[in-house]
């Protein structure tokens, strides 16, 4: 039988409504935890990972969040563009820690498109009128942002060249549009 990767959920994790406590045992299919309820009462909780795959959801701080897209760095950070709030956010998979950053043009911005390349988050906001190409620097948490030529009107999709640079397709208006990282 294959052996599980799998790694328990930190102590302090969220999972819907319940808080983890500790895990109580662990097994070839499972992890077991003692958890708090939103009453603070305390529940046992069975985590089942079958052996040849297994699903794990992190909830977000804010119930109304609704990531569109994902990119993922070298540091395995999940980076979300939060299309319904105007966010960039950072999920940390292995402690499920999260962080959020409002989106340059405010709530409405719709970021859509991301990529993660040459250390920076690449983003457009299809809120944005028109359309603006972001990119976030991890480090100093700073953003920049230009206007897309054509306008943009929902950068569904972004990808990234082999030498790093940033490519969006211009879903409604008939263009691909090509950032060249100087």
């Amino acid at each position: 039988m294959p052996s599980q990767a799998n790694q328990p959920l930190p102590e302090g994790s969220q999972l819907e409504n319940y808080r983890i406590l500790r895990v109580l045992a662990t097994g070839g299919f499972s992890f077991v935890y003692l958890a708090h309820d939103e009453n603070d009462a305390p529940v046992a909780i069975k985590e089942y990972l079958p052996s040849t795959l297994a699903v794990r959801e992190y909830a977000l701080p804010d119930a109304k969040a609704r990531p569109r897209r994902i990119a993922i760095d070298g540091d395995d950070i999940v980076w979300y563009a939060d299309f319904a709030r105007g966010y960039l956010g950072r999920l940390d998979p292995a402690t499920g820690a999260v962080k959020e950053w409002p989106s340059p043009s405010g709530p409405r911005s719709g970021p859509y498109g991301i990529v993660f390349t040459k250390g920076a988050v690449w983003y457009n906001e299809s809120g944005a009128k028109p359309n603006t190409i972001v990119r976030f620097d991890p480090k100093s948490e700073q953003f920049q942002t230009w206007l897309i030529p054509s306008g943009g009107y929902i950068v569904r999709k972004m990808d990234v060249t082999p030498d790093g640079n940033p490519v969006m397709v211009n879903s409604t208006v008939n263009f691909v549009g090509m950032v060249e990282v100087k």
